[in-house]
């Protein structure tokens, strides 16, 4: 009997086909490798309410479950932005902990800047959740068609991407709650919850900077790809490809639909981070100035400076960031196919110029 099942061809064959599909299906949704590389953003941006997706089989779908984590950080900001403007005004003390520019400068930026856009990312991320997954989706068949046709992608320069970022990010953000602890006198718990609200729109820009630097790495994957199987003297000769031109147009025309949806989808995302980081970038270096030229060096009180600068690299390095990724997915698209890069992706192009 055991020698009939070991030289019984069919039965053989058809049962390393179906583990070979199970085998290839765990590379898909929440097994895939890109999934489980960003699995500790991805809870950290779920935590933040940012994040109101889930799997449902291979396909990343809006989960109305993880909606409560995004209506309680609405909430939750909004209380704290209270505190703070009730703090800051001077209702709960008897003399201002600032002078008056000062105060004005935290209710402007606190109230109508930070608070804003982080609200305002929710209320995008909630609305738009059916447009994301889209996107995401789209980069998730990529990877599984050229694993596919024999060209697995790898995660490892996304995984030292993400943990660079964390890494970086924790460093920069610690002591800042240190500092400020120390500069003002302030309890921990409500220094926290004061940069909890900034710590909602780095995580909101760090999503999209995410998302894009995930799609130029896909658009260079697939440029090595076609420089492998459409030399120059034959790129006319379709047949004489492996892969053939048409299979690199359909690769390159789904990451193309992909990128303008990410560029339209985050448009006025851009424009609200780039305004509110400027905001705080400027007058963090106008407070420094201010505080620094007209004292004798005695009498500067460096704890408020050291905090200020801190703040300062926390602004200034999403900034960076937010260039960074435009023009890297921009140079990628740039390089596919040899054509320029505002035929491309005019989207994301206009983006990295700014």
């Amino acid at each position: 009997m055991d020698l009939e099942k070991l030289f019984n061809v069919e039965d053989t064959f058809a049962t390393a086909t179906r583990v070979k599909k199970k085998r290839l299906k765990r590379l898909r949704g929440p097994d895939s490798p890109l999934c489980t590389t960003l699995y500790p953003m991805i809870c950290m941006m779920r935590i933040f309410g940012l994040a109101p997706y889930g799997y449902c089989e291979d396909r990343l779908v809006p989960y109305n479950y993880y909606l409560s984590f995004s209506l309680i950080s609405a909430s939750l900001y909004t209380y704290i932005i209270y505190v703070v403007y009730v703090r800051f005004n001077g209702l709960t003390r008897d003399k201002p902990l600032l002078g008056s520019t000062e105060t004005v400068k935290v209710v402007r930026e606190a109230v109508f800047s930070n608070y804003f856009v982080a609200l305002f990312d929710i209320i995008h991320t909630i609305t738009y959740r059916q447009r994301f997954v889209r996107i995401w989706n789209i980069l998730q068949d990529f990877d599984e068609n050229v694993r596919q046709l024999g060209y697995p992608g790898s995660e490892k320069n996304t995984k030292i991407w993400a943990w660079a970022i964390v890494a970086f990010h924790t460093l920069i953000w610690t002591l800042v709650n240190r500092m400020g602890m120390y500069a003002f006198g302030e309890k921990w718990i409500y220094n926290f919850s004061y940069m909890l609200i900034y710590l909602a729109t780095f995580v909101s820009v760090y999503k999209f900077v995410g998302m894009v630097l995930l799609l130029g790495q896909r658009f260079k994957h697939l440029n090595s790809i076609a420089e492998r199987n459409i030399p120059p003297r034959i790129v006319d000769n379709e047949a004489a490809s492996i892969l053939g031109i048409k299979t690199i147009e359909n690769l390159h025309n789904d990451l193309m639909i992909a990128g303008e949806e990410l560029a339209l989808l985050y448009s006025w995302c851009l424009i609200f981070w780039l305004g509110n980081l400027s905001i705080h970038t400027v007058s963090n270096i106008f407070f420094i100035i201010d505080w620094l030229m007209p004292q004798a060096w005695e009498n500067v009180t460096w704890s408020l400076i050291f905090c200020l600068n801190i703040w300062l690299v926390a602004f200034v390095s999403q900034l960076i960031a937010l260039n960074f990724s435009c023009d890297y997915a921009s140079t990628a698209v740039c390089k596919v196919a040899g054509q320029p890069t505002s035929m491309l992706f005019p989207a994301l192009t206009v983006l990295a110029r700014r």
